[in-house]
């Protein structure tokens, strides 16, 4: 944080860290007291609120838990490969989704990176409900994402305005598209 005349300038780390302090953001943490985080993955209340719900006809909750240790994987492994982190398009948006494949149904998680090794999780969507990348479900999931991102980081752009190269996003990441070219 820096003063100029009236006005303090926080950087995104400064507005992270406020974030979570005030509840708006939520560190899933590794279930495992072993584990050891190389990556944060922040929940917005929205999100929180949806993977913790018991009873939920639209994801039942044995397969949230299975969602839950998928979404651990960003935080504690090595590395990450494009089968379980891609930058959706248009790129522009910054949006990327993990990709929770290995039960049905699919599902994916939308959102945002605002600096190097952390991401801001901002919506759960069953694969089957999204339809086709260009349907409207895709579109209004993105724009969503995007919608949280504003209303807690305001001004501040995510990762992916300034051509930033995959390394500069998360570290770990293994070779292969994360993105159509």
């Amino acid at each position: 944080t820096f003063h100029k005349g009236l006005l303090t300038y926080m950087s995104i780390t400064d507005v992270i860290r406020d974030q979570i302090q005030q509840g708006r953001l939520r560190p899933l943490r590794p279930r495992s007291p072993l584990a050891m985080s190389r990556r944060a993955l922040l929940m917005t209340e929205l999100f929180e609120q949806e993977i913790e719900r018991d009873n939920d006809w639209y994801l039942k909750k044995e397969r949230k838990g299975r969602l839950r240790a998928d979404l651990e994987t960003f935080v504690t492994e090595e590395t990450l490969d494009h089968k379980y982190l891609y930058w959706l398009e248009p790129t522009v948006d910054c949006v990327w989704e993990i990709r929770s494949i290995r039960e049905m149904p699919s599902v994916r998680v939308l959102g945002l990176f605002p600096e190097k090794d952390v991401f801001v999780a901002t919506g759960i969507y069953r694969r089957d409900y999204l339809g086709k990348i260009e349907s409207e479900e895709w579109k209004m999931a993105k724009r969503n994402a995007m919608a949280q991102w504003r209303s807690i980081f305001n001004q501040y752009q995510p990762l992916g305005k300034n051509g930033e190269e995959i390394h500069e996003f998360f570290s770990g990441a293994l070779p292969g598209k994360y993105f159509k070219s």
